[in-house]
């Protein structure tokens, strides 16, 4: 009798088998759509960011974690943390990065997983568990933003101030009470960022927090990738929003303790 139930289940374990094999397979065939979506919905670095990546006139470091520009001549301090917007190349931030080390500011332009900051929020670890010394600040465009003050929120013992380009805190990156500075850079001609929910966000940010428009500029061009979807027309000519926008941390930065 148990040998006859024993041949009478072994079918079914064999269903069950196939069944996991197909279910694993079509889950694999998901995952690599997803990943295809991803890539035709992100944004590459443009050419003028591709010319920054080989300045020559800045030491520009790249490793599997971060994109390092940093001064030839005098440093000053603090350096820069950028966490970049969604699915936007990190690369696409050279100019900028360029820009801040020019004026004496070492940036880092940190890699994220997918090109998504919300899968790499702690990405910063990487280079202040590696700093001997010196102060940081941190920040970044669109979710970008959103992720370094969540990270900043976190971490304030670690960090000199938080900046938001075309971009603002949620709840969880609430930085009243944390001691930090904080920089909110916009463009008048963006038509990404929810100008409703960036005004409510104010009640998360320190009350000295400092604003600064960009006149004419939009959101695509805190970095160098082309149009992006959805967005306002920039009136500015190329690498203008990039040099305003280093023009307005360098004075941030100058002011921070």
């Amino acid at each position: 009798m148990s040998e006859f139930a024993n041949s009478q289940s072994r079918p079914k374990r064999r269903r069950s088998t196939k069944a996991a094999m197909w279910i694993g397979a079509s889950l694999l065939l998901l995952a690599a759509a997803g990943l295809i979506v991803l890539k035709a919905l992100s944004y590459g670095p443009a050419a003028e960011a591709e010319e920054a990546l080989r300045a020559a006139d800045v030491e520009v470091e790249q490793t599997d974690s971060f994109i390092a520009f940093v001064p030839t001549g005098d440093r000053k301090s603090p350096s820069v943390l950028l966490y970049p917007g969604a699915l936007v190349d990190e690369r696409s931030y050279a100019p900028l990065a360029l820009e801040l080390s020019r004026r004496g500011y070492p940036a880092y332009l940190i890699r994220m997983p997918l090109d998504l900051a919300v899968l790499g929020g702690s990405r910063a670890d990487g280079v202040l568990d590696s700093a001997r010394d010196g102060s940081f600040v941190i920040g970044g465009h669109s979710l970008g933003g959103v992720m370094a003050a969540r990270y900043a929120a976190e971490h304030p013992d670690r960090l000199a101030g938080v900046f938001f380009l075309a971009s603002y805190p949620d709840p969880k990156g609430d930085l009243n009470g944390s001691g930090l500075k904080a920089l909110s850079v916009f463009a008048t001609n963006d038509e990404v960022m929810d100008r409703g929910d960036w005004g409510q966000a104010k009640r998360w940010l320190p009350p000295d927090t400092a604003y600064v428009p960009i006149e004419g500029g939009n959101h695509a061009g805190f970095g160098a990738y082309g149009e992006q979807r959805g967005d306002g027309k920039s009136t500015l000519p190329a690498g203008a929003q990039a040099r305003h926008t280093a023009e307005a941390m360098a004075a941030w930065l100058e002011s921070l303790p």
